[in-house]
């Protein structure tokens, strides 16, 4: 528990949390029907959903690389910051938002 480098696997945990959100975007949604046609469509959600999850595979691999000493390439932009902390927190919110838009549609 006091050891200092027990926080370094945080980030690839939120990265692979937000790819298990990822469920709910690409699985179809019920829709109420209509006379025989949907009211709405979650085609392009899914789709988005689906390429997320492919990057967002190797977003996590990436940080799963840095969270056991990997170092990012030299000269690289934020080269300086936490990259596997950026990477996750990114991956996340933006998981996040597509499960706000695919409820909203």
């Amino acid at each position: 528990m006091h050891n200092p480098e027990a926080n370094d696997f945080f980030p690839s945990s939120l990265a692979g949390t937000a790819l298990g959100m990822l469920l709910p975007v690409i699985s179809p949604k019920r829709r109420p029907m209509f006379n025989g046609a949907a009211l709405h469509s979650d085609e392009t959600i899914r789709q988005i959903g689906v390429v997320m999850l492919f990057l967002g595979t190797f977003l996590w691999l990436a940080t799963v690389y840095l969270s056991i000493g990997g170092q990012w390439p030299v000269g690289w932009i934020g080269g300086n910051v936490d990259q596997k902390f950026w990477i996750s927190v990114t991956l996340y919110v933006t998981v996040f938002l597509l499960n706000e838009w695919k409820e909203r549609i």
